[in-house]
């Protein structure tokens, strides 16, 4: 159970970050 919630928590945080890190590429880039 503690395992499934650590992965669970890990993917979330993996997907924000890439979230957040594909938004500042995005922005920084010029249209």
């Amino acid at each position: 159970w503690y395992r499934r919630m650590s992965v669970i928590y890990a993917i979330g945080t993996w997907t924000l970050l890439g979230s957040v890190y594909f938004v500042s590429r995005k922005k920084d880039k010029p249209p």
